[in-house]
């Protein structure tokens, strides 16, 4: 299988253990799993289960114990920490529970901040960031700070910056867990149509949010760092 036609993420027998004081804590056992473009796929699971350390792993910012995680065919445990930047900073897209936004920057600004980071010139990436914002239902809020937004709109201006750089996958980590019930929801149905734009992308996203399955293509449950469930879109309906 040639980088064209390989899935845009696998992960093959991937394990990842932590060591506390002498003992070795499993946090993820053999897991096995494909995500393809259009693709909103929803890791269901408690607090405690592998989710985080899972998407830590797919976003390269931790390795795993044994195994190999691939994107585009490309094992990315194979590249220096000078291609994993670059990796993380243009393949991935991160949308946090906590937002992470700059509280002194505006809307428009947090948004355009990987691509300044890029090499990008400012006034091609504000650019970008009022059409991403529009994009997103804040165009009119491109100048106003994180004070002056609710929960649900700072979210929106994550998700606008979680896409600046154009990335095929975004891994989105509790996205809903500081909202209100409808701020969540808007929040996953925009997770979803972002699969749907025709862009060549897919989300995974962590969550015990019964809110995200309205979303999902596809459902994974996991529980004790191992997968329980794989069901599809044809199979959830």
């Amino acid at each position: 299988m040639t980088a064209v036609d390989a899935p845009l993420l696998e992960l093959r027998s991937v394990s990842k253990s932590y060591v506390r004081g002498t003992q070795e804590v499993p946090a993820l056992v053999d897991v096995t799993l494909t995500v393809t473009v259009g693709e909103t796929v929803v890791l269901e699971a408690p607090s405690g289960s592998g989710k985080t350390t899972l998407l830590n792993v797919v976003g390269a910012l931790d390795r795993p114990s044994s195994g190999a995680v691939l994107f585009r065919g490309e094992n990315i445990e194979r590249f220096d920490d000078r291609r994993q930047a670059l990796f993380r900073r243009r393949s991935i897209g991160f949308v946090f529970q906590s937002f992470n936004l700059v509280p002194t920057l505006s809307a428009a600004e947090n948004v355009a901040v990987p691509q300044l980071l890029d090499g990008r010139s400012y006034k091609d990436a504000k650019r970008d960031a009022v059409r991403l914002l529009e994009r997103v239902g804040l165009g009119a809020r491109a100048e106003h700070r994180p004070a002056e937004l609710s929960g649900g709109q700072i979210q929106r201006v994550a998700v606008a910056r979680a896409l600046s750089m154009n990335p095929p996958l975004l891994i989105a980590d509790e996205p809903t867990g500081n909202l209100d019930s409808q701020s969540g929801r808007d929040i996953v149905r925009l997770l979803g149509e972002i699969t749907e734009d025709g862009d060549g992308r897919a989300v995974l996203m962590a969550t015990h949010d019964p809110r995200a399955a309205e979303a999902a293509t596809r459902r994974i449950a996991l529980l004790d760092g191992r997968i329980r469930s794989d069901q599809s879109d044809r199979e959830l309906r």
